[in-house]
């Protein structure tokens, strides 16, 4: 509907292109995760405390699917990182 709107309006046009781009990808070892359910009851909200600054990131990410991980660590990353681990809800 908007781009509707915009060529009719405006005279613009757009289309839909895929390309490949670097990225990285969180995956699960063949022998399997390490990773052990967070003790915070699984009803508090996610957390994602940074400190630090440049090279020297420390963050922590408690509560955290292992998505969100993904989405949360890309900012500091000089590429997209995507999840495929289809691991269960809160598990770092």
């Amino acid at each position: 509907m908007l781009q509707k709107l915009l060529a009719t309006r405006f005279g613009l046009k757009a289309h839909r292109d895929k390309k490949e781009i670097p990225s990285y990808a969180v995956t699960v070892l063949k022998s399997g995760s390490k990773l052990v359910p967070s003790k915070k009851d699984p009803n508090d909200p996610p957390e994602q405390p940074a400190s630090g600054h440049g090279n020297h990131m420390v963050i922590r990410f408690t509560n955290n699917t292992m998505a969100e991980f993904a989405f949360g660590i890309q900012f500091y990353m000089d590429r997209p990182v995507v999840d495929q681990t289809a691991c269960p809800e809160n598990m770092t």
